[in-house]
This record gives C-alpha cells, sequence and structure tokens, in this order.
C-alpha cells in the first residue's frame, strides 16, 4: 500500500473511532464536557442526591433511552434575574429546581416522532407539564426560546441548545382535547381549592 493510501486509510479509522466516541457518551457526559453548558451542568449535578419519589434527573440523563433535553446556554441562565439561579442552587430548593429542569426534558427522541408536527406542537416533558415547539421565520422556537445551532446527538437521544431558560407557566395552552381536559382540571381544582377557602372562612366566622 502506498504511503498516501495508508494515510488515508489511518484518517478514515481516526475519523470513524471519533464519531462513535461522541455517539457513545450520553446527554449527561455532552451536558457536563461542553464549555457553553457549564451551568446548565452544575445545576444537574445539584439535583444529583433528590429523586422526588423517582429516578433521579441525573441517572435518567445517563441511562438508555430516547431523550431530547432542551438545553439553555450559560448565557441564557446568565440573563435570569440577580440571585434567582443562586436561589435555585440551594439545597433547601432542591425540589423546584429538579422540577425546573424536568421541564426542558422531552422523554422522547425528536427524531423519532413521525406523527409531530413541529411547525406547531405542544409535548409533555418530563415535570408532566407542556412546552411548545414551532417555527417561524425559518427558526425553532420552544415556548419563548430560540433554538441554537446544530442538534447534539447522543447515546440516548438529542440536545437541542436554547437561548433561554424555561419556566412552565409560561408554555402556551393547545386546541386539543388533551390539553382541554389538563385545563378543565387545573381550573376544578382551583375552584375547589376556593370553595374550600370560603367554607372554612364561613365556619369560623
Amino acid at each position: 500500500m502506498s504511503p498516501r493510501r495508508l494515510s488515508f486509510a489511518i484518517t478514515v479509522v481516526v475519523a470513524a473511532h471519533s464519531f462513535v466516541g461522541a455517539a457513545a457518551e450520553s446527554i449527561y457526559d455532552i451536558v457536563n464536557s461542553n464549555a457553553n453548558l457549564t451551568t446548565l451542568a452544575a445545576a444537574l449535578n445539584a439535583t444529583r442526591g433528590y429523586d422526588g419519589g423517582g429516578t433521579k434527573l441525573v441517572d435518567v440523563l445517563s441511562g438508555e433511552g430516547a431523550l431530547t433535553l432542551f438545553a439553555p446556554t450559560n448565557d441564557a441562565f446568565a440573563a435570569l434575574p440577580a440571585g434567582e439561579l443562586d436561589s435555585w442552587l440551594r439545597p433547601e430548593n432542591v425540589g423546584e429546581l429538579d422540577q425546573i429542569l424536568r421541564y426542558h426534558v422531552w422523554p422522547e427522541k425528536s427524531e423519532d416522532c413521525g406523527g409531530c408536527d413541529f411547525s406547531a406542537a405542544d409535548v409533555v416533558t418530563l415535570s408532566g407539564d407542556l412546552v411548545h415547539i414551532h417555527t417561524t421565520d425559518n427558526s425553532t422556537m420552544v415556548n419563548e426560546a430560540y433554538v441554537t445551532g446544530a442538534d447534539i446527538s447522543a447515546s440516548n437521544g438529542v440536545i437541542k441548545v436554547i437561548d433561554a431558560v424555561l419556566f412552565p407557566n409560561i408554555a402556551p395552552v393547545a386546541d386539543d382535547p388533551v390539553t382541554a381536559v389538563s385545563v378543565a382540571t387545573a381550573l376544578k381544582q382551583t375552584i375547589m381549592a376556593i370553595c374550600a377557602i370560603g367554607a372554612t372562612a364561613i365556619l369560623v366566622a
């Protein structure tokens, strides 16, 4: 084999090895090694000892599965009101932090969702709340956040980097039966709570 062909063969092998190595990394591993996601990594690691009565989020993102992580950049976290991130990172607020981070995880790989219309789709995240995925001006948005750059493939799903932190209370309500039932249930629970408060006030009076 000529030196030129040998060099080409080595290059192909090295490139293939690098590709396989990258694909073998989990979402959690990639987040922890990405310089643009260090704040997200710190937030995830702050929940390491918290399971919320179920599987720890770190274990979910490290394990098998087909997941989509909407990953806020360092700049996205820096744009939060002063002191908000520090408050989340306190041990007494780990439950709230865990729920916020779970809101960034869709337990399905977006590429595998053949029936999803991403020009306007509502999907349920690990927190149990909806996020609204839609396209505008040739850009993909998740709620009010823009997806920046290409997707990052992982062994257990895909990472979509976004330019803002997501919050459950800003997810738009879709005009579909499933969402309507959820909204109706929430409204019913709210009304029942208000009635209960009123009844208590009457008894006290």
